[in-house]
């Protein structure tokens, strides 16, 4: 094996077998810690603000669910619409969609001519990315004629797409549900 001339002796062999001519051990110096653990207190600190963040947007979408069926069962419609977004869609079943105020008509009866009681949302799939959410749930709504009658119950499943406001507040953008046909 041919050995570099500038690490062989005239004799042919290394340097470092020659006596008296060990070279220097060369000592490679470590970054001082400093360089070492600024980048990875930074990393550290952006990972655990976006954990952060990601748990806050979930605590505070949850927070908007459950006021949104309170205000439901409570009655208060000005609560209640205060979540659905002005240019809401809505995809009721056999219904054609509808947007808007179209949309957020459909929803006056339940203020108007029932007494609604939402029961608490079960099945529950949350998925946040920045300010939109999908939120996937069944639910049983049922309803109570206020002029008198029979309450009737309607069981189902549904999907909202929430976005975050740029006050803060969530909304719901679209609604869509299922009310499957009793077996």
């Amino acid at each position: 094996l041919a050995q570099p001339e500038s690490l062989c002796t005239r004799s042919g062999r290394p340097q470092w077998m020659t006596r008296g001519a060990h070279p220097k051990p060369t000592r490679q110096r470590a970054p001082p810690m400093r360089i070492v653990l600024v980048p990875v207190a930074a990393v550290a600190v952006l990972l655990g603000c976006a954990r952060s963040s990601a748990s806050s947007a979930d605590t505070e979408l949850r927070a908007a669910i459950s006021a949104y069926r309170a205000a439901l069962n409570a009655g208060d419609s000005a609560a209640f619409f205060a979540f659905l977004a002005p240019d809401i869609e809505v995809l009721a079943p056999g219904a054609q969609p509808v947007r808007g105020s179209a949309a957020r008509d459909l929803f006056r009866p339940l203020f108007t001519r029932v007494a609604a009681d939402l029961a608490p949302l079960t099945n529950e799939e949350l998925s946040i990315s920045g300010d939109m959410a999908v939120h996937r749930y069944t639910f049983q709504l049922t309803t109570t004629p206020r002029t008198g009658g029979q309450p009737s119950t309607e069981r189902g499943s549904g999907l909202h797409v929430w976005t975050r406001m740029s006050d803060g507040r969530w909304q719901i953008v679209k609604d869509v549900w299922t009310t499957p046909s009793p077996s």
